[in-house]
């Protein structure tokens, strides 16, 4: 096997090199694999950044860099959150159920204060970085093969320069899909990713693209002021009170450390005894801290919904949303014809239903295939304005197309109710509910998961 160069010798070697010789292929394989799985993400980029000044139509060195810019915004994104001492740790129901407030960020003793600005900015760069990623991808041409071992990679979550092991790309996963039952495999799994998988993770950054332009379309300012104060302890708020008593809470709960509960066969006065011992005391008392703190998070999800009469603040954001959304459909249609026709079985991230995946239980047949295309259509005729939403209340139902294009408040209450969704109501068809339900039952109701993975 061939000896990795180090990653500075290598990088200075392909800049420098006139041209790059066939043996130097397998060299940069390695050292760019060697980067990802010690959390040096910025040297892989780096890396492929010099191949291609040497190699510049070469798509494995392509496809690297714009997964390298991918796994950089990522890590930009939990480091930004760390900064800011975003509480992941006991937040279990509240705001911590929502979309990248789920990610698992570190414990940060002496975070900086955010602002509402600032999470704006975070959320805005997260976009710009996804940006890079999916541009650097689009320039893929010709065959390419990317074997990574996905448990492998590691990302810098708290920014100290370095990935421990608990800094994972795999924790991500688990977290945000909900995957919890196969930590073991993931630290096996080697993927063969190739040129499916670059229109897969074009798809991906759209989608995530989408979801983070959609709240920077709106003033959500009231919300964040009264409610992110139980996830940011040191956030600048009009009041800090509700921070103050959260960031006690924790505090009390660290001072108490790990607790274990009662164990022995259930006897109420044997328990009602345990309760009297130092160890039940302990475990009492983080008990009752950790119940104040659930009852505030799910408070502050309620408060959340409550307070979701959001004014318009950036019309171009939410017509970016729906030109994501577009592209992310058009971009997983080709990703499955892409997919479809290969013919070989070489570890794949996604397999077409003649060949093995990686991952257990997630199995790809023709009717998964079928029933994906179907909801394509869907999605497609759905942001096109050609098919519609139905409402529980009106027989009419709701142009999702116009909402993005002609936005107006934002109140998801008011829209249940009806009084908030009119302008948005027209005649024609509604979307089918069988290719939905059909969906379902081919995810065995893991509908989250398989969007996650095959978007």
């Amino acid at each position: 096997m061939l000896r990795p160069l180090p990653t500075a010798a290598l990088t200075a070697a392909l800049l420098l090199a006139p041209s790059a010789p066939a043996v130097a292929d397998q060299d940069f394989l390695q050292a760019f694999q060697a980067d990802l799985y010690s959390g040096q993400i910025a040297n892989a980029a780096a890396l492929s950044t010099a191949r291609l000044a040497t190699v510049p139509d070469d798509p494995q060195a392509q496809f690297a860099l714009g997964s390298a810019q991918f796994l950089q915004a990522v890590e930009h994104l939990v480091q930004g959150f760390h900064r800011y001492g975003l509480r992941t740790t006991y937040e279990r129901w509240g705001l911590g159920l929502l979309p990248f407030l789920r990610l698992p960020v570190p414990d940060n003793p002496n975070p900086e204060p955010i602002t509402y600005e600032a999470l704006r900015d975070l959320l805005a760069r997260f976009v710009d970085d996804l940006a890079t990623a999916d541009r650097t991808l689009a320039g893929v041409r010709g065959e390419a093969s990317l074997p990574l071992n996905l448990g492998g990679i590691r990302l810098d979550f708290d920014g100290d320069g370095t990935a421990g092991a608990q800094e994972r790309l795999a924790d991500i996963v688990l977290k945000v899909t909900g995957m919890r039952s196969m930590p073991m495999s993931l630290d096996m799994m080697d993927v063969g990713f190739d040129n499916g998988d670059v229109l897969w993770l074009r798809a991906y950054c759209n989608l995530l693209m989408a979801i983070a332009d959609f709240p920077l379309g709106y003033d959500f300012h009231e919300t964040y002021d009264v409610t992110f104060r139980g996830i940011f302890p040191k956030g600048k708020f009009s009041s800090s009170k509700l921070a103050e008593n959260e960031a006690a809470i924790v505090k009390q709960l660290q001072d108490i450390g790990p607790v274990k509960p009662f164990t022995a066969p259930w006897d109420p006065q044997k328990y009602s005894d345990w309760l009297k011992t130092d160890e039940g005391k302990r475990f009492k008392a983080a008990q009752d801290l950790q119940w104040k703190l659930d009852w505030g998070g799910v408070s502050d999800l309620i408060a959340f919904i409550h307070l979701m009469h959001w004014p318009v603040a950036d019309e171009g954001r939410l017509m970016d949303v729906l030109g994501h959304a577009e592209k992310m459909v058009a971009l997983s249609r080709a990703s499955w014809n892409s997919i479809l026709a290969e013919t070989d079985d070489n570890r794949e991230w996604i397999p077409n239903p003649k060949q093995q995946g990686v991952l257990p239980g997630m199995r790809v047949t023709a009717d998964t295939v079928s029933g994906w295309m179907r909801l394509l259509d869907e999605l497609d005729g759905i942001l096109g304005g050609r098919i519609l939403l139905p409402h529980p209340r009106f027989i009419q139902g709701i142009n999702v197309r116009r909402m993005l294009l002609e936005p107006d408040v934002f109140d998801p209450v008011l829209m249940l109710q009806g009084s908030g969704i009119e302008r948005y109501l027209e005649d024609g068809p509604l979307t089918d509910p069988d290719v939905w339900g059909r969906l379902m039952q081919l995810s065995q109701g893991n509908f989250l998961g398989y969007f996650l993975w095959i978007n």
